[in-house]
């Protein structure tokens, strides 16, 4: 019996003009939609701009596969319904908090980042093509995360970053830039994308000295973000990248000696890694109480609990209020994904851990793209993908390489059976 693998062909081609030339924009995309790593000397306004132009993009591209592909790709379903269920908050947000509907439908407009997927899908691009342009992306991140930390320790220059110097976050909450681990705490954004990469590097047979040494400074470039849930995640999530890997043996007694090494580390913390591990500062200045108001506010109405209360909006005082919980500043930002369950409802919540569960579970996927919805999930109480325009576009930009990753390997089978 022949299988049929022509369903699941994706354009490989790197060499001809023409696909030279989409790489180069697909990087630029990613650039922008990462507001340039976060260049401080360009106002909102611009990036803005320039998110309104790939949104358009994405918009014009997006009806040229309804037009003209007779059947949506995998998981369009599950994209489709993460862009357009937040505008269910539009009406409850208008309801809960008196700011108009055309307010929210305008903030709203960042979940169209998600089109990535259907941008990608109509030229075809290939899982190896895609992770080429996000190799050339992660080395731009590496190298100014690194020369950073040079440039500010001696000559106080960091022009990158959403807490770098002169920020909003750097300035009002912190004063000054934060240093966590020796590092300086800048908030250079793309590290989703590059986490990615992470995995997909690991977990390649072959690594000569020079890939390592990538490795360990894609490693110094995200610790270098300061979070210490960041950190647990990337290493619990390395953890099983490699012991679920199908080419390693003797996959019991590594997992024997990491569960003994865990023990011994969280026994004698406070020895070994000092205050890295002691989160209690953390809630102790405010995320507990962020926590405490947010979950009452949210369950407060079902119209929160089911649509949310929608995102504000400058001209609205619901856009404009600093909340306080006995004597606390309150931040959505620091409460992972209940703060995306306040803003946009428990069934969006629900559907996208139901796309990460259809992707993790797919006996096709590779365990490097599973390892990373492990990082997700384990970071999800305390940070959320699912924030702005360039959280959106990370988050379409990795269903679709996962998308890809399962076509090839479909197509490996079947021309496996073929012969």
């Amino acid at each position: 019996m022949q299988y049929n693998t022509d369903k699941y062909r994706l354009d490989v081609s790197l060499r001809t003009p023409r696909r030279k030339r989409l790489s180069f924009i697909i990087l630029m995309i990613l650039f922008f939609a990462e507001s340039l790593f976060s260049y401080s000397h360009l106002s909102l306004g611009v990036y803005q701009g320039f998110h309104i132009i790939i949104m358009a993009y994405f918009i014009i591209i997006w009806l040229k596969v309804i037009i003209s592909e007779p059947k949506t790709p995998k998981y369009s379903t599950n994209v489709l319904l993460l862009i357009f269920l937040p505008f269910l908050s539009i009406y409850s947000c208008y309801v809960l908090h008196g700011q108009s509907m055309e307010a929210t439908l305008i903030v709203s407009r960042m979940h169209l980042g998600w089109l990535i997927f259907f941008f990608l899908y109509y030229y075809k691009v290939s899982e190896t093509e895609m992770l080429k342009i996000i190799k050339k992306f992660a080395i731009v991140y590496v190298a100014i995360s690194v020369l950073q930390q040079l440039t500010y320790t001696g000559f106080g220059y960091a022009p990158f970053g959403s807490r770098t110097a002169g920020s909003t976050y750097a300035e009002e909450l912190l004063g000054g830039v934060e240093k966590r681990f020796g590092l300086w705490r800048f908030g250079i954004s793309g590290g989703a994308i590059v986490t990615v990469l992470l995995f997909t590097l690991l977990s390649e047979k072959h690594k000569g000295l020079n890939k390592n040494i990538f490795i360990v400074l894609i490693l110094i470039s995200l610790i270098s973000q300061g979070s210490r849930v960041l950190i647990f995640a990337i290493f619990a999530a390395i953890c099983y990248n490699y012991l679920f890997n199908k080419r390693i043996r003797y996959r019991g007694l590594y997992i024997s000696l990491i569960v003994i090494s865990m023990a011994i580390l969280y026994t004698y913390k406070d020895a070994i890694f000092g205050n890295l591990l002691d989160v209690q500062d953390d809630y102790e200045e405010g995320r507990s109480f962020s926590y405490a108001y947010y979950s009452h506010e949210y369950l407060s109405n079902w119209m929160s609990i089911l649509f949310g209360n929608g995102l504000g909006h400058k001209s609205s005082i619901y856009g404009n209020t600093i909340e306080y919980f006995e004597g606390k500043r309150v931040i959505l930002a620091d409460i992972g994904i209940l703060g995306t369950l306040y803003y946009w409802g428990a069934i969006y919540v629900f559907t996208y851990i139901v796309l990460l569960l259809r992707l993790f579970f797919s006996k096709w996927l590779a365990t490097s793209y599973k390892s990373y919805i492990v990082y997700i999930f384990l970071r999800l109480l305390v940070i959320t993908p699912l924030w702005e325009f360039a959280g959106m576009v990370e988050q379409g930009l990795f269903v679709y390489l996962c998308f890809a990753n399962i076509n090839k390997n479909k197509l490996a089978y079947g021309q496996k059976r073929n012969k």
